[in-house]
């Protein structure tokens, strides 16, 4: 059976227009894909074009080096797995990927980490030999890009087509359609704090640490079951979900083991009387996670000390009893890129969450990790790394402050180390379980998982650097299957960093921003000469882009204004904002919304973002806080802050922004006591979500313990209008 990139290819080459009841949802579910996506409508045209909405989130997680590198994404609707390639996972060794070491014992992967922790040791204490101005600079800079810079701005979904699973159909159980968390590539599920079936909602309540159980029944939704770990308080906390047919898998961190990161298995095919069935763990501190098909994939970062095992992998069906045993993974699982700067390993393991955990397998590198994109076929994890000349001058010194001190003149300012940061890259091939096939490094830091992009089989990717001056730039490079260069435009948008990109078949739009917010459009259809077609600017910046039709982009982010208690840009303001580029040479503005004092989690997190695909609308959770306001040049400063939750329902219609809703709740009232940032789908009705906490936690001067505190999950129906 041939894939929906086959499909698309026959209608691109043959000229024949693709009916609007064809669209890659129907084809996806035609072609068994794992999950049913949606798609949001295009926009009516004589021309009909397979294009949709697509996303990613991003979960970063602090490593402990100096360099902290994000990872970006891309995407590529591929060819599922089949359940038959599943029973064969494994986790293949490879000898000669370039760029990757491999190992033939376990204390030569010990000497290679003590050279590892040498050169972290240079790079931790880079910090002392910053100048005064070099210091202040960067404290500027930070100020400057604040506040969403650093979100999982998504996007980058390749020929434009839709990425938001957790939305479909079940058969004879609750609503028709329904939807949640919004994903990067087609077919592979993201973990989050909410998902719903049609039939229930589940919602992550973090201060419980449990998921919590309601009937997707409109006004009449009521709990149903409950999911919660008896030792949570012994370290133990649930951090994100999957949701697959009559299996939920929870991601918990476990700070009282080495094995730090664990997945439980629960079968909920009784909701009232959730099962835990199986279980793996392995070591580290939680990175990011993908689903696809019924495999789970499972990314954590683990520090190494002298004194510490190797990573460890524990697999541990419900039936095992409890058991402290470490399983440290062989040598011939491990390996590392060329110049490793940090005394850490990226930990990867594989889980079938049917089959269960006897099927499971981990490997690790030594190199650490930050971000992870992943598309049906491959999935790309940032590495931090030296470059060669740095890693060679460290490992060649005695004493590591003598790097920074210099001998014969040979002084090597902070600036400049971090003007040299690189992006490693590591590629591992997911056909047929976890296998490393290239490593790779581009100038320069990327922003999250959507500066990058597979596409036809190359990878795209946007970063920011600095210059000969010390200032930011911004690059974008081609790489090849092996992760080798093939092409790059480099040095555009001086004094400015990347807040958000969309990669769209051969075209890529980066947001950049320090003082107004450039939209640039990247010409990529020559992967060994991509150039910017044009560029638009606009007050603010978006970190997240979402195509709306083929010819039309809308951006969420920040409104910016001068503050003038901080000579600075103050962004106060949630902002919604359309681009037209139908000529990507002269891209515009078609339209715009401001809303003072609300902030929402999509300008941070683009699993947030709800998109309808049948009502073909968006819905985001905001968040309203006022505690001041500037008015005839002074500040007002309120005694008690107004604050309300909610949530903002709207479409693009013809490039114009329509709010249909701008809901407030009653209810929601409490900015301080609510986790709020999420809101699902089922049938007629939105439903809102937040965990308030009790009273006495915020406004009791007693002083009171930890584990006496509870909270409370609340839901609320909205009924679309």
């Amino acid at each position: 059976m041939k894939d929906y990139d086959s499909i698309k290819e026959k209608f691109d080459n043959s000229g024949v227009n693709a009916p609007d009841t064809i669209n890659e949802q129907l084809i996806m579910e035609k072609l068994g894909s794992a999950q049913p996506v949606q798609v949001v409508p295009p926009k009516k045209s004589k021309k009909k074009v397979l294009a949709g909405v697509s996303s990613a989130a991003a979960v970063a997680v602090v490593t402990a080096g100096a360099i902290a590198l994000t990872s970006v994404l891309s995407n590529k609707p591929v060819q599922s797995q089949s359940s038959s390639a599943l029973e064969e996972k494994v986790v293949v060794r490879e000898e000669d990927v370039e760029g990757l070491r491999s190992f033939k014992s376990r204390e030569e992967v010990r000497e290679t980490l003590k050279t590892a922790i040498k050169v972290n040791d240079v790079f931790m204490n880079a910090s002392k030999y910053r100048t005064e101005k070099e210091y202040f600079n960067e404290i500027a800079a930070d100020a400057d890009s604040a506040s969403g810079s650093t979100g999982s701005a998504s996007g980058g979904s390749s020929n434009g087509a839709s990425a938001e699973t957790g939305a479909g159909t079940v058969p004879n159980t609750g609503a028709d359609s329904f939807g949640g968390t919004y994903t990067q590539s087609v077919g592979v599920d993201e973990a989050d704090v909410i998902k719903t079936d049609g039939r229930y909602i589940y919602y992550l309540d973090s201060f419980d640490s449990e998921i919590e159980i309601f009937t997707a029944d409109g006004a009449n939704s009521k709990k149903a079951g409950k999911i919660s770990m008896d030792n949570n308080k012994d370290g133990k906390n649930f951090i994100e979900f999957f949701l697959r047919g009559d299996r939920l898998v929870v991601v918990c961190q476990d700070n009282s083991s080495q094995a730090g990161t664990a997945a439980y298995v629960y079968d909920i095919s009784d909701i009232e009387n959730a099962k835990l069935v199986d279980s793996c763990s392995q070591s580290g501190q939680y990175v990011s996670s993908r689903m696809i098909g019924d495999t789970l994939y499972l990314v954590s970062s683990y520090e190494f000390y002298d004194e510490d095992l190797l990573p460890v992998f524990n697999r541990k069906p419900a039936s095992t009893p409890d058991s402290a045993e470490m399983n440290e993974l062989p040598f011939e699982n491990i390996y590392s890129v060329e110049n490793p700067s940090q005394n850490s390993f990226l930990v990867l393991s594989f889980l079938d969450v049917k089959k269960g955990s006897e099927a499971a397998e981990a490997t690790a590198i030594i190199g650490s990790g930050d971000t992870v994109y992943c598309s049906r076929d491959n999935m790309y994890i940032t590495a931090c790394e030296c470059i060669p000349a740095v890693y060679t001058r460290i490992t060649a010194l005695e004493d590591v402050d003598k790097y920074w001190e210099g001998e014969g003149g040979d002084v090597m300012t902070y600036q400049e180390f971090y003007s040299q940061q690189m992006t490693g890259i590591i590629k591992v091939n997911l056909a047929n379980g976890i296998k490393f096939t290239a490593s790779g490094e581009v100038e320069g830091r990327v922003n999250n998982q959507y500066s990058m992009d597979e596409y036809n089989g190359n990878l795209r990717v946007a970063t920011t650097s600095m210059n000969e001056d010390y200032e930011d730039v911004n690059n974008l490079f081609v790489l090849d299957e092996k992760l080798n260069q093939l092409g790059k435009v480099t040095g555009f948008a001086e004094n400015e960093s990347i807040q958000a990109v969309r990669f769209i078949d051969k075209t890529a739009y980066v947001i950049t921003y320090r003082q107004t917010d450039p939209l640039f459009v990247i010409d990529v259809s020559n992967p060994s000469k991509p150039r910017i077609d044009g560029e638009v600017k606009i007050s603010g910046f978006s970190t997240m882009l979402v195509p709306v039709d083929e010819n039309t982009l809308l951006g969420i982010g920040y409104h910016t204004e001068e503050d003038p208690s901080v000579a600075s840009n103050a962004q106060n303001a949630l902002k919604l904002v359309t681009f037209d580029v139908t000529d990507r040479s002269d891209p515009k503005v078609l339209d715009s919304k401001i809303f003072p004092f609300l902030s929402s989690a999509v300008q941070s997190d683009p699993r947030a973002l709800l998109v309808n695909s049948e009502r073909g609308d968006y819905t985001i959770p905001t968040s309203y806080y006022k505690d001041s306001e500037y008015r005839n040049g002074k500040y007002l400063i309120y005694e008690v802050p107004e604050t309300n939750n909610g949530l903002i329902n709207f479409r693009v219609d013809n490039g114009k922004i329509n709010v249909i809703d701008e809901y407030s709740s009653e209810n929601l009232t409490r900015y301080d006591c609510y986790s709020f940032n999420r809101c699902v789908y089922a049938g007629d009705y939105q439903y809102i979500l937040s965990s308030e906490v009790n009273d006495n936690y915020y406004y009791s001067n007693s002083v009171r313990e930890l584990d006496s505190l509870s909270s409370q999950v609340n839901i609320e129906a909205v009924k679309y209008k």
